[in-house]
């Protein structure tokens, strides 16, 4: 059976650099591995998230969802 763990394996794989939710520094952004919508993840609000969208509309994704981090977005 294939898990998580054998994915990150993959080359190419688009879950290579993805990380949990929760270990993102708050106030940072990200994106989901399979989109291309970026998030701006406020703070964890304990099983859940408090992020919103670059239209300002709110989500809350659970904090162990797999992310990647966007490190060069700038306001």
């Amino acid at each position: 059976m294939i898990n998580e763990h054998d994915i990150k394996d993959f080359p190419n794989s688009p879950y290579a650099d993805s990380v949990p939710l929760y270990n993102l520094k708050n106030n940072s952004y990200f994106k989901f591995p399979d989109g291309k919508t970026i998030y701006h993840f406020i703070k964890p609000d304990g099983m859940y998230s408090i992020c919103y969208d670059l239209y300002g509309e709110l989500f809350h994704f659970a904090v162990f969802s797999e992310v990647i981090e966007v490190k060069d977005y700038n306001d």
